[in-house]
């Protein structure tokens, strides 16, 4: 069994829509997780950016 990320609204290794980044409306983009261990209690998901220009940031943080 292996845990699976999908959404409606980019595909995966596809860039996350403007809409969907403090650029454009911030809104949260939509996901959903299939695979899960039936004795799963909860999720989270971090993502962050390494190596910028000013250092590691973090993008977004769902748990």
């Amino acid at each position: 069994m292996s845990l699976e990320r999908t959404s409606t609204v980019f595909q995966p290794g596809a860039v996350i829509p403007e809409e969907y980044t403090a650029v454009g409306a911030d809104r949260s983009p939509l996901l959903a997780w299939s695979g899960k261990p039936s004795e799963t209690k909860g999720l989270a998901l971090i993502c962050s950016a390494r190596a910028t220009s000013r250092g590691d940031l973090v993008h977004l943080v769902l748990l």
